[in-house]
């Protein structure tokens, strides 16, 4: 028919064709797709690395996987286990150690281990690799000082009846 299946080098049956399509395996993870279109991450031997399909898995160069569902991404590590979750609008990888995360429309830097370096409280953010630096953009809230209103000025020393 039309599925697809896993079969090992031997002949051996490891799934019955039952994918509409399976990208190769790299870095011993295979993308499968299902009739309604959700994608999956297989392992070598068949199995559903991650129990939800995802609408979108995008392989990225430091073998990290980019995934998305309903406008949402995350990143997963090559062997499936969640990096960051999905609740970011954007992800931007700008090395094996470092991505731009952007989220109602904010941006944050977060290391390769998950953990927050610039809180998602920014305009944009950019690494100055030649500098060494990391230039970020903030949103400018003005201070707001209360008027004073006319005739209730107090003298030079006069104290309050407070």
């Amino acid at each position: 028919g039309d599925s697809w299946g896993l079969i090992s080098a031997d002949g051996r049956i490891i799934t019955e064709p039952k994918w509409k399509e399976v990208k190769k395996f790299e870095n011993g993870i295979a993308i499968a797709k299902t009739e309604d279109a959700s994608l999956y991450l297989l392992n070598s031997s068949g199995e559903l690395i991650s129990s939800s399909g995802f609408e979108k898995i995008c392989r990225l160069k430091d073998g990290y996987l980019l995934v998305e569902t309903k406008g949402k991404k995350g990143v997963l590590e090559t062997n499936g286990t969640i990096l960051l979750p999905m609740e970011y609008d954007q992800i931007e990888v700008v090395s094996k150690d470092l991505m731009i995360v952007y989220k109602n429309g904010l941006a944050g830097l977060i290391n390769a281990a998950g953990n927050t370096l610039f809180p998602i409280q920014y305009q944009q953010i950019q690494l100055d690799w030649s500098g060494q630096k990391v230039l970020a953009k903030e949103l400018y809230i003005p201070v707001i000082l209360p008027a004073e209103e006319p005739g209730n000025k107090r003298k030079k020393g006069a104290k309050s009846s407070l």
